[in-house]
C-alpha cells in the first residue's frame, strides 16, 4: 500500500472519529433536539404526524415524524400564540391568497387589539410587508382573528413570517412595551399546474368549552384523468373523530382517516368532525391531506392550523382573595350587553323564558379538602316590575336553583348590594364540580309584555375555603418511611431514586410532577399515581444529565402542566418540596463520556492500522 493511500485512510479515520464524537455529544446532551418550525417544503410528498402528548407542558416541544426522520416543533405558548392559515395550500399565479391570522394570549383567550406585522417572501426573495398599523392587516369577523390578502405572481414557495405583540390583558393603561411578542412561520405554494385543488372549510380557532365537536369540510377538484381517488387526512392521536363512509386508524401519534371516492365531473368532497382535549392555549395541525390516484400520490402543500381558544372574558371581579375562584361572563345567545365602567350591563327586553346571562370558571382550583363553597355576587337592576328571574349554578350535569326573584321578592336595585349563598350544600361539593361550574342569571318567563330590564353585575366568584395537601415529602425508599434528600442525607450513587409521597390531594384528578435541578431546568415531568387522596411519584436521577444541588419537585393539577423552568412560589402550583442531590447520583457529563469513547476508538483504529502496516 502506498504512503498516499495510507495517509488517506488515516485522514478518513480521523474524520470518522470526529464525526462520531459529535454524534456522541449530541445524543447524550439534554438539549439535543433538532428544532424546526413548519419545515415541510411546499412541494414535499411527505405527511406530517404531530405528536400531541396531553402531558406536554406549555413551552415544551412536540415531535412529528416524516418517514424515518423525527423532527421537533416548538410549542412555546407560555406567552400566548399567533398562527396563520391560507384558504388553499396552492394558488395559481395572479390569484389572491386569503390569509387568516389568529392571536391568543397566555391564558388562551382571543386578543382583539394585538399589534401584528407580517412579511411574505416570494421565491425571488422579494418581500411584501403587512401590519395592523397601516391597515394592510384588518380585523376579522370576531375577536382574535385578522385577515390579509396577498396577490400572487411568482411561481414557487412563499414563506410567511408573522409576529404579534399583545398588551397586558385587562390593563387599559398598558403601553406597547408591556406586551409580549409571539411569532409564527409558515408557507404556501404558487404553481401554474398541479394535479388537485384542495380547499378546506374549517375554523382557525375553536372553543371546546362551548361545543364538543368541530367540522372540517374539504372540497377537491381534479385536474388529471383519474376517475376515483383514495383520500387520507391526518389528525393528532388525542382527537376523537367521527367520519361517515371512512375508516379511522390509529398509527403511533396520528389518526388517519381514509375515504374512497368516485369523482363526479372531476370533483368530490368529504367531511369529518373532531373533538380536542381541554388544554389551552394550544395549536394543532390538520393534514396535510394525501390523494392517491392511478398509482401516484398528491400531497396538500401545507397543514391547516387550529388554535384552541376558551371563552373570551370580561374583567368582572373585584375584591378577590386567594381562596376565590373567578367566573367570567360569556356572550350568551339571548342576552345582549356591554361593559361600561367596571359593571357588565345587559340591556333590553330579555326577561323572557330562557333568556340568560352566563358565567363560566376561568381559573382552575388547586387541591385539598373542601370546607365551604360560597357563590359571591354583586349585582343590581333597574326596570324590573314583575317578571321572574333565577340565579342558577351548574355542576357539570345538573342545574341548581340558588335564588329566585318573583313578585314581592325582586332583585336588588342599588349598586351596593352584595349577596352570597352556600352552594356546597346544594351539590357543588367536589373539585370536579367546581371545575365544571357555570353560574347564570336566567329569565324565568312571565305573561307578555315582558319587562325591559337593565341588569348590572360587577363581581361573580366562587369563594372556596379548603385545606391544602397536608404532606408532600421526598423519601429514601418506596416504603416512604424515612425522609431523604436532606443536607445530611442527600440522594447519591447509593440512593439515587427520589420517592415522593403526599397526602390530602383530590381523588379522581390527574397531577403532574415537575422535577427541576439546581439551575431550575426540568429534566423530567411525570404523571403522579393517585391512591385515593395520596399521591405517589418517583424519579431516577441517573436517567438524565442535570446539575447537582437543591432540586424541586412541584405538583400541578391538570390541565396545568409543569413549565419548562422552575418558578419559585408559582401560583399555578399545588405544592412543592425541595431536596438535595449529590453529583454521584447524576450521570457523568456527556462530553466526558464522548471524549473517552472517541479516544478508545482512535486507539483501536491506530492499533489496527499499525498491525496491518506490519503485515505488509
Amino acid at each position: 500500500m502506498t504512503k498516499v493511500k495510507k495517509k488517506g485512510i488515516k485522514l478518513f479515520i480521523v474524520a470518522l472519529a470526529s464525526f462520531l464524537m459529535l454524534v456522541f455529544i449530541v445524543a447524550a446532551s439534554p438539549d439535543s433536539s433538532l428544532r424546526f418550525i413548519d419545515p415541510t417544503p411546499a412541494n414535499s410528498t411527505h405527511r406530517m404526524a404531530m405528536n400531541l402528548n396531553n402531558d406536554l407542558a406549555i413551552g415544551e416541544n412536540s415531535s412529528y415524524a416524516k418517514d424515518d426522520v423525527t423532527f421537533t416543533q416548538e410549542q412555546e405558548f407560555q406567552w400566548g400564540l399567533v398562527s396563520l392559515n391560507a384558504k388553499r395550500s396552492i394558488y395559481k399565479p395572479d390569484e389572491t391568497a386569503e390569509l387568516t391570522i389568529v392571536v391568543l394570549d397566555k391564558e388562551g383567550h382571543s386578543v382583539c387589539d394585538a399589534n401584528i406585522s407580517m412579511t411574505v417572501t416570494n421565491p425571488n426573495n422579494e418581500k411584501t410587508t403587512y401590519s395592523t398599523a397601516d391597515s394592510t392587516i384588518t380585523p376579522g369577523s370576531e375577536c382574535g382573528i385578522c385577515n390579509a390578502d396577498y396577490p400572487t405572481e411568482v411561481e414557487g414557495n412563499h414563506t410567511i413570517d408573522v409576529t404579534a405583540q399583545t398588551l397586558e390583558k385587562f390593563n387599559q393603561n398598558a403601553s406597547t412595551v408591556d406586551g409580549v411578542e409571539v411569532s409564527f412561520n409558515t408557507y404556501f405554494l404558487v404553481q401554474r399546474d398541479y394535479e388537485f385543488d384542495i380547499i378546506r372549510t374549517a375554523q382557525s380557532k375553536i372553543d371546546p368549552t362551548r361545543q364538543d365537536w368541530f367540522e372540517v369540510r374539504i372540497d377537491v377538484e381534479n385536474f388529471t384523468n383519474a376517475g376515483s381517488v383514495t383520500i387520507k387526512e391526518f389528525v393528532p392521536a388525542s382527537f376523537n373523530v367521527s367520519a361517515d363512509a371512512a375508516t379511522v386508524l390509529l398509527e403511533d401519534d396520528t389518526k388517519t382517516i381514509t375515504w374512497n371516492k368516485d369523482l363526479i365531473d372531476g370533483k368530490t368532497s368529504f367531511s369529518y368532525s373532531y373533538s380536542v382535549p381541554h388544554i389551552w392555549p394550544y395549536l394543532y395541525a390538520l393534514g396535510p391531506a394525501e390523494i392517491a390516484y392511478d398509482g401516484k400520490t398528491f400531497t396538500e402543500a401545507r397543514p391547516w392550523y387550529v388554535a384552541v381558544d376558551p371563552p373570551d372574558t370580561e374583567n368582572l371581579w373585584s375584591g378577590s382573595n386567594s381562596a376565590s375562584s373567578k367566573l367570567a361572563l360569556t356572550n350568551s345567545a339571548n342576552a345582549d350587553g356591554d361593559t361600561p365602567g367596571t359593571w357588565a350591563h345587559a340591556n333590553g327586553e330579555w326577561a323572557k323564558k330562557f333568556y340568560w346571562w352566563e358565567f363560566v370558571m376561568t381559573d382552575s382550583p388547586k387541591a385539598g379538602t373542601l370546607n365551604s363553597v360560597t357563590l359571591f355576587l354583586k349585582h343590581y337592576q333597574s326596570g324590573w316590575v314583575d317578571d321572574n328571574f333565577l340565579i342558577q349554578i351548574y355542576d357539570g350535569s345538573t342545574w341548581y336553583d340558588v335564588q329566585s326573584y318573583t313578585i314581592g321578592s325582586g332583585p336588588p336595585t342599588v349598586d351596593t348590594n352584595i349577596n352570597d349563598w352556600d352552594v356546597k350544600t346544594l351539590g357543588i361539593d367536589t373539585w370536579t364540580k367546581i371545575d365544571a361550574a357555570i353560574v347564570r342569571i336566567i329569565g324565568d318567563g312571565s305573561d307578555p309584555p315582558e319587562d325591559t330590564v337593565d341588569w348590572f353585575v360587577a363581581t361573580v366568584e366562587l369563594r372556596i375555603d379548603y385545606t391544602p395537601p397536608t404532606l408532600w415529602e421526598s423519601y429514601k425508599t418506596s416504603d416512604h418511611d424515612i425522609v431523604w434528600g436532606t443536607v445530611a442525607n442527600p440522594y447519591d450513587s447509593d440512593y439515587h431514586v427520589v420517592w415522593m409521597y403526599g397526602e390530602g390531594f383530590s381523588a379522581g384528578h390527574t397531577y403532574h410532577v415537575g422535577y427541576y435541578d439546581k439551575f431550575g431546568y426540568k429534566p423530567a415531568s411525570v404523571v403522579g399515581t393517585l391512591d385515593g387522596t395520596n399521591l405517589h411519584s418517583e424519579y431516577d436521577c441517573t436517567s438524565y444529565a442535570a446539575e447537582a444541588g437543591t432540586w424541586h419537585a412541584v405538583v400541578y393539577k391538570e390541565p396545568t402542566s409543569p413549565p419548562p423552568t422552575y418558578i419559585s412560589n408559582d401560583p399555578d402550583a399545588v405544592v412543592e418540596d425541595d431536596f438535595e442531590v449529590n453529583p454521584g447520583a447524576i450521570p457523568e457529563f456527556p462530553t466526558v463520556i464522548a471524549a473517552i469513547a472517541v479516544c478508545m476508538l482512535c486507539a483501536v483504529s491506530y492499533m489496527v492500522m499499525r498491525r496491518s502496516g506490519g503485515k505488509r
